[in-house]
């Protein structure tokens, strides 16, 4: 794993140990007797090449492409039992896009010390979930993290980043750059047009399987491994390192960007589009 992977783990591991003992990672939002509330909703336009962040808790993220210029944000926040004035969503403008996060009790903004801090969530017996949907205008980059949740993303054009600890990480791009980590739960990233970057491109759990669908003209250099698993590729691979059928270092096409493909439990596959 990553070192990066390994950080968010550790930022996380406070936050997922208190979370409510029913979050579901595919984000369950069924049973009677349940309230919400729709009211949030959030829509602007962000320059090409900014960023549209959305951060959460217990809940999960869709995100689809815009019909038009604008990037809009909405929320439905689920309750049965708690107050649902403890979860909040807050907007912050940046330089670089806008910031939307849900958060509970007494933080008070979308800072990874706000939203990972031990003393501002305590979330226990805490039956609040939050679900966003995204709709991302073309050019803008999406960053996505929760705790308890899937992140969908399908219709982005530029780079994705996406973080969860228990759920599924799917993502469609028309160019990437990719990075896309879970815990527990599949990654699974499909890019029709990479465009050139020396950026790397990143898919890691621990309990999951691992699968790439790329261009059939992928440069990159390869690091695939599992501990559980295989690793499988319909790209010729120039090898230098090959640890039975676990781990695959190597060259695809003529090297370059940095192609990590990592899990523990479960199978890495890289497939070839079209």
């Amino acid at each position: 794993m990553s070192r990066h992977l390994s950080a968010s783990l550790a930022a996380c591991a406070i936050v997922a140990l208190a979370t409510p003992a029913h979050a579901q990672s595919n984000d369950d939002w069924g049973g009677r007797g349940y309230s919400q509330d729709s009211s949030f909703a959030w829509k602007g336009t962000i320059a090409g090449g900014g960023t549209i962040r959305v951060m959460n808790l217990n809940g999960g993220v869709d995100v689809d492409a815009s019909d038009n210029a604008t990037t809009t944000v909405t929320a439905v926040k689920r309750w049965k039992h708690t107050d649902p004035s403890r979860v909040r969503i807050i907007t912050q403008a940046g330089s670089d896009g806008m910031t939307i996060c849900a958060v509970w009790d007494d933080a008070t903004g979308c800072g990874e010390s706000d939203h990972h801090h031990e003393g501002s969530h305590e979330v226990h017996n805490n039956d609040i979930s939050v679900h966003f949907t995204v709709h991302v205008a073309k050019g803008v980059k999406v960053n996505l993290a929760t705790v308890n949740g899937s992140l969908d993303v399908r219709g982005a054009t530029v780079a994705v980043e996406a973080h969860t600890v228990n759920g599924r990480v799917e993502i469609a791009t028309l160019g990437g750059p990719v990075t896309a980590e879970s815990v527990n739960g599949n990654v699974r990233a499909s890019i029709d047009h990479l465009v050139s970057s020396n950026e790397p491109l990143e898919l890691e759990t621990v309990n999951g399987s691992v699968e790439l669908d790329a261009p059939a003209e992928l440069n990159a250099a390869l690091d695939a491994e599992t501990v559980n698993g295989g690793v499988q590729t319909d790209f010729p691979v120039t090898i230098n390192s090959l640890k039975a059928r676990t781990r695959l270092r190597g060259t695809i096409g003529q090297g370059g960007r940095e192609l990590r493909l990592h899990t523990v439990n479960g199978s890495v596959t890289i497939k070839k589009l079209g």
